[in-house]
């Protein structure tokens, strides 16, 4: 028996059966019996829920539920998200550390019952995020937590005169941009004066921009499909010790928020994973420090570990559907992040979650140089590409470590960001890769490989994206340099941001919106008359700027015109009246909207 298979074998006293009495009278077909949380389950949450996917509540009769230190548990029994499967809802929480124990029946006279551990959660502590970048257990991604700039005395950010209370990051751009239409450039900024998602265009000059208040960051920026409708989406919250603590938010295309998600059973989502599915469920990801034996890795009996775990939520609803924990499927002594220190152990440290076409899950284990299919009815790992006990046979090249953002492609191909730098140095660049699986002779070879020129290494964060066209574009995360190639891996185009700016993935999509606000002007008075700046924060759809004055706000005229230029456009007129206006126009000449009256 493997490692994996001892985290479960490990909980001996738990106790766990499942009664099919229909089966052992030979019936052709018993109803499945999928549990949530997992019987064995070493940690589930004070505030979990009991769900039974596969059933309808109907099914179920004698439902007691008990706790080896709270007694016996009343509770709701309801539908799970999205009108499937049947879901108790406890009316208390559950005892830290206790077995909880589940019988029943079905309707059917089936008996049921299994049992699983409540999880002994830890606060972070609150020097995580200075000691992190001495410790090898310390933070998120090995990084010292997201602080914010104060200020911008590098000279990292732009500066607006119509917008002045905006300062995105400075983007240089080498090169040029061989293909506008694969869309704009979907990113956010973090570690600046300002952090927030962001928009830019082909050429690297934003589009849009969100600063978010009181110190939280946005991360995971992406353009998703929920009910045949595209919204931009991202996770939004605090960064603490690395760790993220937030909700997921979708805007609509006039960057409006129509809908927040939410962790369920008392989590709070993290910054790694928001991925809409085609059933219109949000996969999501979260981190939860508990008590843990760590001595397989040099640790304490009672030690401290940080539980990755991956959600699926019904978006409209709010439910949970599917939870699954690291811990307990996965075991500790796998990981890379060397022996635990003074935080809690980030063990597994999950970067990227996809659910597949066969209704599996894909996961990445940043901190065990491997990626998961995970059976979502049983939990269990269906193979294992790379870490210590990789399924498969790694060819030449294709091994990778500390990655981010492994997605399965529609060829079945693994395509992932190859960090090769943690919590310590493992390679001497930071790649993008394309790995070819042959599952009958358990083998993967590499396909192609991106590697940055000059060479990058990035100990955190990073994305690859396939284009329709064929190219590639990869984000190098926290060296903040992104880059387009051909399909056969030849650098044609690149960005970055001004250090201390980083962004957690980069990718390129099509967005047109339309701000539900007006545009806004500022004028100067100049050598030749004046100068009014022009700008709409996240419109997308300008094609010129219709410049009004006048010698009041209520008696304006046009007096000039000017083609888009970017952000801010500036507007140059000999007249010198005392107020003026801007008008932005589509290309048909169609006044999308007017900003107010400025003096000069």
């Amino acid at each position: 028996m493997n490692l994996r298979g001892l985290a479960v074998c490990a909980c001996a006293a738990l106790l766990l059966f499942i009664a099919l009495a229909a089966r052992s009278q030979g019936a052709a077909s018993a109803p499945r019996l999928d549990v949530l949380p997992y019987p064995g389950t070493p940690d589930a949450s004070p505030r979990t829920q009991i769900d039974f996917p596969a059933l309808a509540p109907s099914q179920l009769a004698n439902l007691a539920v008990s706790g080896s230190r709270s007694g016996i548990h009343h509770g709701a029994l309801g539908t799970m998200g999205g009108g499937r499967g049947a879901a108790f809802v406890p009316s208390k929480q559950f005892t830290a550390g206790e077995q909880v124990t589940v019988r029943g029946a079905l309707r059917s006279g089936t008996r049921i019952g299994f049992a699983f551990v409540i999880a002994r959660p830890v606060s972070m502590p609150e020097n995580a995020a200075t000691t992190a970048a001495s410790e090898n257990s310390g933070a998120v991604d090995g990084a010292v937590g997201v602080v914010h700039a104060t200020n911008d005395a590098n000279g990292f950010t732009r500066s607006f005169r119509s917008e002045s209370w905006l300062h995105p990051p400075i983007v240089s751009v080498s090169g040029t941009n061989p293909d506008p239409g694969s869309g704009d450039i979907i990113t956010d900024a973090h570690k600046s004066i300002q952090a927030g998602p962001l928009i830019l265009d082909p050429q690297g000059r934003p589009i849009w921009f969100d600063p978010l208040p009181g110190g939280q960051a946005g991360f995971n920026v992406m353009v998703q499909s929920y009910r045949r409708q595209s919204y931009l989406t991202f996770w939004q919250g605090f960064v603490s010790g690395g760790v993220g603590s937030g909700q997921d938010v979708m805007l609509d295309h006039s960057y409006r928020v129509v809908k927040t998600v939410n962790a369920a059973n008392g989590y709070k989502a993290d910054l790694h994973e928001f991925a809409i599915t085609p059933q219109g469920n949000a996969v999501i990801t979260i981190y939860a420090p508990v008590r843990a034996d760590l001595r397989s890795v040099g640790g304490s009996r009672n030690g401290t570990l940080l539980d990755s775990i991956v959600e699926e939520i019904n978006i409209a609803s709010g439910q949970l559907l599917w939870e699954w924990h690291a811990y307990g499927h996965v075991h500790i002594a796998e990981s890379y992040a060397g022996r635990p220190g003074t935080n809690p152990y980030d063990f597994f440290h999950i970067s990227s979650v996809q659910q597949l076409s066969n209704g599996n899950f894909l996961v990445s284990g940043r901190n065990m140089f491997a990626v998961y299919e995970i059976n979502p009815a049983t939990g269990k790992v269906v193979w294992v590409l790379g870490g210590k006990h990789s399924t498969f046979r790694i060819g030449s090249g294709a091994n990778f470590s500390w990655q981010h953002d492994a997605m399965m492609q529609p060829n079945g191909d693994i395509t992932v960001f190859d960090n090769g730098a943690g919590y310590k140095r493992t390679e001497s660049q930071s790649r993008g890769m394309r790995i070819r699986l042959n599952m009958s002779k358990r083998q993967a070879a590499l396909v192609r490989q991106y590697a940055h020129v000059p060479s990058v290494l990035s100990y955190s964060e990073g994305s690859l994206q396939p284009l329709a066209n064929g190219n590639v574009f990869v984000g190098f995360g926290n060296n903040p340099v992104f880059a387009q190639y051909t399909n056969t891996g030849k650098q044609i185009w690149t960005g970055n941001f001004r250090s201390p700016v980083q962004f957690h993935r980069a990718f390129r999509a099509g967005w047109s919106a339309q701000p539900t606000g007006s545009p806004y002007a500022a004028a100067s008075p100049s050598s030749s008359g004046t100068t009014v700046y022009a700008s709409w924060n996240g419109a997308t759809n300008i094609a010129s700027w219709r410049l009004l004055a006048g010698p009041s706000p209520g008696a304006l005229a046009p007096v000039a015109s000017r083609g888009f230029n970017g952000f801010e456009t500036g507007i140059s007129t000999s007249s010198a009246q005392a107020f003026f206006a801007v008008q932005a126009l589509n290309s048909s000449g169609r006044v999308l909207g007017t900003s107010a009256a400025v003096p000069r």
